[in-house]
């Protein structure tokens, strides 16, 4: 019996023991680290597809995938650019225009080809990745193009300049335009002649060679003067058909001395432009352009037009006093200095009630009169002709600013000789000189 007791008491001994000895502490359990994605740290580089990862933290409005597509856009239009400086002669200041406007034109396309890869929250912020196939983008964009037959629309236009060839021809150039990139990586400066580009210019420019300006006095014709406060009537032709063109509008801009004016909305009762006088009374210039802005719908039709139809018409008051700086008496050897000096001074007294002073001091304008020529120098065989032209100027400056009020030419004379480029050159100033009073005083 004491035994068990003891037995017992030995088994509580140990127990009790055992139960005040500090307790083992329990080990941590080691958290798993969350791995960044490669993408976050850099944009992958793909030959197949375009990247971009956009991010956003958890309080901003704009969402992470948003963000991608902003960034996505970016990259394409400055891409765009890269294309254009590579490919194409363009203005710088018209190179954002450009590419801003394709790109809107792209906004459908492009959200139809974006792709979310991945997204990636950590630490407050969210990413997502967004990838574009190049193949898809670019066969899209030709498919665009092909829509539109841009073969069969210039087919459609006819030799007339007639106001239905500009509303076709200002949806050839939209078109164009918003797919110039394919068209340049196409051609790649390659077959020019057959090009589109090039086509749809020689059709636009050859338009705007056709037009001629006919101004009513018919003096203005030869020499682009007029007296302030005056009326004249303008009218543009086809010099090809010699048709009147009453549906081309046409702008009046008077630079610095005015703002500029809409023709339509600067005629009198009897249908002529009114010429408004300038409040200080001096010279100024003015031009009238043919509005292709509004005839063509695009403000893109400068890419297409290189020399832009306009005339220029100097405004001079009444009773300027003028200086005939230099003549022309080595055009005809046989009119005196004194005889054609007379008679220009006669003419301009008569026609612009000018006042000729002796003394360069006293005037309020400075009149030039010059002659040039220019004449091939070299030819491919002795079967082309040497060929000569001879140029007859007037220049007029107002002396106290120095500023150009007009140079025009007033009249040309053409030669030809198989010999010699300066017989050319002396039968071409041999014809202006017996055309040179008649010019001037017309």
């Amino acid at each position: 019996m004491r035994q068990i007791i003891f037995t017992i008491l030995i088994f509580l001994f140990i127990f009790s023991s055992q139960s005040c000895s500090p307790k083992p502490e329990l080990a941590p359990v080691q958290k798993s680290k969350k791995r960044i994605p490669n993408w976050i740290k850099g944009v992958p580089i793909d030959i197949e597809k375009w990247y971009k990862v956009g991010q956003t933290s958890t309080n901003d409005s704009i969402t992470s995938e948003d963000n991608a597509l902003s960034l996505m856009n970016e990259k394409l239009r400055k891409d765009l650019e890269k294309i254009f400086i590579e490919n194409y002669d363009i203005k710088e200041k018209h190179l954002d225009k450009v590419t801003k406007h394709i790109m809107s034109g792209r906004r459908d396309l492009i959200n139809s080809l974006k792709n979310f890869d991945s997204s990636f929250v950590y630490n407050g912020f969210k990413y997502s990745l967004l990838s574009i196939s190049k193949k898809e983008y670019y066969k899209s964009i030709a498919q665009r193009f092909n829509n539109y037959d841009v073969a069969k629309q210039i087919s459609l236009l006819s030799d007339d300049l007639k106001i239905e060839n500009f509303i076709t021809l200002s949806s050839i150039i939209d078109h164009l335009v918003i797919h110039m990139d394919h068209l340049l990586i196409k051609n790649n400066k390659k077959n020019v002649e057959t090009d589109i580009l090039e086509k749809t210019k020689r059709i636009i420019n050859d338009y705007n060679n056709r037009i001629t300006f006919s101004y009513e006095p018919e003096t203005i014709n030869s020499l682009p003067m007029t007296n302030n406060g005056v009326n004249i009537n303008v009218s543009i032709y086809d010099n090809k058909t010699n048709q009147k063109l009453d549906n081309i509008n046409m702008i009046q801009e008077f630079g610095s001395a005015f703002d500029s004016i809409n023709i339509t909305d600067n005629l009198t009762e009897e249908n002529k432009i009114k010429i408004p006088l300038s409040a200080d009374g001096n010279p100024y210039s003015f031009t009238i352009k043919i509005d292709y802005e509004t005839i063509l719908n695009t403000p893109f039709f400068d890419f297409f037009l290189f020399d832009k139809k306009e005339s220029k018409i100097a405004v001079i008051s009444s009773s300027k006093k003028v200086f005939l700086n230099e003549t022309i008496q080595s055009v005809n050897s046989s009119l005196g200095e004194s005889v054609f000096n007379e008679s220009v001074k006669s003419c301009f007294e008569s026609k612009y009630d000018m006042i000729f002073v002796n003394n360069e001091d006293d005037a309020d304008l400075s009149m030039f009169f010059g002659v040039s020529s220019i004449g091939n120098t070299s030819r491919a065989n002795r079967k082309q002709p040497f060929k000569s032209e001879a140029f007859l100027s007037i220049k007029i400056i107002d002396t106290k600013t120095k500023n150009i009020i007009l140079d025009h030419i007033i009249a040309s004379r053409e030669a030809l000789n198989y010999d010699f480029i300066e017989r050319a050159s002396i039968k071409a100033l041999r014809s202006l000189a017996h055309e040179s009073l008649s010019a001037i005083c017309f």
